[in-house]
């Protein structure tokens, strides 16, 4: 039965065989249609527009109507479309980013690079993958701080919260963030966590920090105590023995007021969160005598709670003023004698600038020193020069020497300048200076004149002491006078002369390291406008008795040059 079907089919088979093959073919080419057509979608879905079009191109190579291929080339054109699209906003996206490292903010620029990489839909595959690289470049860059210059070595730098040591000048490796940075250094307050940005792998400076010392205490005693403690000029309202419990780091200086006991003023350095130990042995104020025991007799007084300046007595007295015979100038004779009727104090020295700085203050004395041309040094123990008559004796430090005077137990005494026959009979205590013979034909005993001094005065009380214990009473600098200049002595008084009481020129005595030998006699004098701060012209003070007029009298004096005419010195 079987044979006979195949038998059967087999004669069948050979009558169809040319439509089975065409039907075959026909089959066949129906499935490549499908096979192009699934090739073509998914190139499509895998984005590649140019594999779609190849299998569209070639499936209507087969059929020119086949349907699925055109669409598949429409949707090829829309997809290049969309891939420029993407391709254009993944350059704008990577350019952006870009953009950022220009400014050093790496951290834009990550976050950036990192919306581009998670956003392959929207920027395109090339994009995506070199936002990929660009990230991961830039995730191995740390940030750096910089210190500022003379960074203290003793502080620790705290970021946070660890403890970090720099290099040179330098901290390395900190994540790109905002960290917190602590400072903490002993003996100072902690300095607040400051917030910095680190951006960028540029260094990022550390501000500098306000490091404000710890405050200290001071321990206060004195003998005998009791005494009020002044601080900057105001009275702290506290008494000895007792603490000053938060007094600033650093130098401190106390003044102990105790009533009829001379100002003690106290120096120390406050240790950063410490404690100093002061102390001072107060000084009975001694009141003036209206007269020295001795000629010479040595007096140390205060005339502000700083300035403690030793006198010399200079007792009454008669000597001859002036030069005699032809030596010397016009204006030192006809050489006179005279008497000096009351005794008086003069200062051993010329007065100092530390002395200056304690009556006047820093400021003025630095003001002084640094006026005008030819800036002189702050050097506490150097005479004090640059200094008009007028500064001195109108509202200046004989005023405020003074007020000083009459507080403190020194009634009856006032703090002024000598006059030119005081000077002179001081100078030559009493009588013809050893070294100087009235006729012009030595120096006196000046020890700092010009071809001594090397262009420079000297400390005060290094020259050789006269016979009443005054120091440079010649040489190294000139010493203002009271009275007004007068031309010669024809009116000079016999009893306690004076030039004239009022006048534009004034009257300095002694020479100075810049004058010849000649001008540093006792005899020799110069004159200069009140108004004259020279750095060869100081002075010396003198306490006198306040019955004593500062100056007798004398000539009128002479005329103000016109305007316009600076007078010099001579």
């Amino acid at each position: 039965m079987v044979l006979a079907v195949l038998l059967v089919l087999s004669g069948i088979g050979v009558a169809v065989t040319p439509l089975v093959r065409k039907e075959l073919e026909r089959r066949a080419s129906e499935r490549e249609l499908v096979r192009l057509q699934n090739q073509a979608a998914d190139r499509l879905l895998a984005g590649d527009p140019d594999g779609a079009e190849t299998a569209a191109r070639e499936a209507l190579s087969r059929r020119e109507d086949f349907e699925p291929a055109r669409k598949v080339l429409a949707s090829v054109a829309a997809l290049r479309k969309r891939m420029a699209d993407k391709a254009r906003e993944g350059k704008a996206a990577l350019a952006g980013a870009e953009k950022w490292l220009e400014e050093d903010d790496i951290v834009r620029a990550l976050a950036a690079f990192g919306r581009i990489r998670a956003n392959k839909e929207l920027y395109g595959v090339e994009a995506v993958n070199q936002a990929i690289r660009r990230h991961a470049e830039l995730s191995t860059i740390t940030g750096t701080l910089k210190l500022p210059e003379n960074w203290p070595a003793d502080v620790s730098i705290m970021v946070n919260g660890r403890q970090v040591k720099p290099a040179d000048g330098r901290i390395e490796g900190l994540p790109l963030d905002t960290v917190r940075v602590g400072l903490v250094r002993e003996g100072y307050r902690s300095q607040p966590v400051t917030k910095i940005a680190i951006r960028g792998g540029r260094p990022v400076p550390l501000p500098e920090p306000d490091w404000e010392l710890l405050p200290g205490r001071v321990f206060l005693t004195s003998k005998p105590p009791g005494a009020a403690v002044w601080v900057d000029g105001a009275d702290t309202g506290s008494v000895t023995p007792c603490e000053i419990p938060a007094a600033d780091a650093g130098p401190v200086e106390v003044v102990l007021k105790l009533p009829s006991y001379a100002d003690a003023v106290v120096k120390g350095e406050v240790p950063s969160g410490g404690k100093i130990n002061l102390t001072a042995e107060l000084s009975e104020l001694p009141v003036l005598p209206t007269n020295g025991t001795a000629a010479g007799e040595r007096r140390v007084i205060n005339v502000s709670p700083t300035a403690r300046i030793p006198f010399r007595w200079c007792p009454p007295g008669s000597f001859v003023m002036g030069t005699v015979g032809t030596g010397g100038a016009p204006d030192e004779r006809p050489a006179r004698k005279v008497e000096i009727s009351a005794g008086f104090w003069l200062g051993e020295t010329e007065f100092t600038q530390a002395q200056w700085e304690g009556v006047m203050g820093r400021d003025s004395l630095l003001a002084l020193l640094h006026a005008g041309a030819g800036s002189l040094p702050a050097e506490p123990e150097a005479p004090m020069a640059k200094v008009s008559w007028d500064r001195l004796c109108d509202s200046g430090l004989l005023d405020k020497a003074n007020a000083y005077l009459t507080e403190n137990q020194a009634a009856g005494w006032v703090a002024d300048l000598p006059t030119e026959a005081q000077w002179e009979y001081a100078c030559r205590a009493g009588g013809a200076a050893p070294t100087d013979t009235q006729d012009g034909s030595e120096a006196g005993p000046a020890v700092w004149f010009r071809d001594t001094s090397g262009g420079k005065y000297r400390n005060t009380g290094a020259g050789k002491a006269n016979a009443w214990g005054l120091r440079d009473m010649c040489g190294n600098v000139g010493e203002w006078c009271r009275d007004a200049y007068q031309e010669n002595y024809r009116n000079l008084w016999d009893r306690d002369p004076g030039g004239p009481v009022s006048g534009w020129k004034r009257v300095f005595r002694g020479g100075s390291f810049l004058s010849v030998a000649e001008r540093c006699r006792p005899a020799a004098r110069g004159q200069a406008d009140s108004a004259v701060a020279h750095p060869g012209i100081g002075f010396r003070l003198m306490p006198r008795p306040q019955t004593m007029p500062p100056v007798l009298g004398g000539p009128p004096p002479p005329a103000k040059p016109p305007a316009g005419k600076k007078p010099g010195t001579r």
